[in-house]
């Protein structure tokens, strides 16, 4: 491994620098950015508008659930700073990073070696607890779930089912400019087609539930998972995740004026 690529992946579990950025951009943006609870002597926060408008679609991100899973945050505040007009056009709710400790130790496990994303069927994990009361009850027109997984061949995504168009080849079309996609046929024993699988509720009765279908189940009826390939240059999986999310917006953008029947702004 060469000392640039070293050096980015110290930067990357860097919790205290990711913060400062997100600070930064949420100064210079108008945004909340807050403390909802503490894990392991790290405090969680949640950025989002400071108010809330009917008229506009409302975006919800996440990253970090697994710490060895670095370029989700990454790529999540890279395209907040690159971002800013989306800031005015649309509610957020951002989650930098759901597990500090373990994206600080790069390990995949909370300090307890809980995996958090099997924890959203309970209130008895502190830090889960605390952003299922953030989310309440709010309805997104679309979630997306940032991830990285050790075994893939590149990039790939989970999409559950909904009503409308499908939205993954879209996103994955977009981050395949940066990484290659996932050619296996069968991911975590699931059947794929050109780095998507796709899943319908009715498959999803899970005894320890994920992040993602909690929000398809109570709050969005689009729930995108996103992974790219651990294994590969992590300037590149920064990439492809801030090409995900920027096209992911875009279709929450575009099914928000459809269903309002609000014509694109110049």
């Amino acid at each position: 491994m060469g000392m640039s690529q070293s050096h980015s992946i110290l930067k990357v579990h860097d919790y205290a620098g990711l913060m400062r950025r997100w600070r930064i951009v949420a100064r210079k943006e108008g945004l909340a950015l807050r403390k909802y609870a503490e894990a392991s002597g790290y405090g969680l926060y949640v950025v989002s508008s400071k108010k809330l408008h009917p008229d506009r679609p409302h975006i919800y991100i996440s990253a970090g659930i697994h710490g060895d899973e670095p370029a989700s945050c990454a790529g999540l505040i890279r395209w907040a700073e690159k971002s800013a007009a989306i800031f005015k056009r649309a509610n957020v709710l951002l989650f930098p990073c759901l597990n500090p400790w373990g994206l600080v130790n790069n390990v995949r496990y909370d300090a307890h070696q809980r995996d958090l994303n099997r924890t959203y069927h309970s209130m008895k994990i502190p830090c889960t607890a605390a952003h299922l009361r953030i989310l309440g009850e709010q309805p997104f027109d679309g979630a997306l779930c940032l991830h990285e997984d050790y075994d893939a061949c590149g990039l790939y995504l989970y999409e559950i089912y909904g009503d409308g168009e499908n939205w993954g080849e879209p996103i994955r079309d977009a981050a395949g400019k940066v990484l290659p996609v996932d050619p296996r046929k069968n991911i975590d024993g699931r059947k794929a087609e050109k780095g998507i699988v796709r899943r319908r509720l009715k498959s999803l009765k899970m005894a320890h539930q994920p992040e993602a279908l909690h929000l398809f189940i109570k709050h969005s009826r689009r729930v995108i998972t996103f992974e790219t390939p651990s294994e590969f240059d992590i300037e590149h999986r920064i990439h492809a995740q801030h090409m995900a999310i920027q096209a992911f917006v875009k279709l929450v953008e575009k099914e928000h004026r459809r269903l309002h029947n609000n014509p694109k702004k110049s």
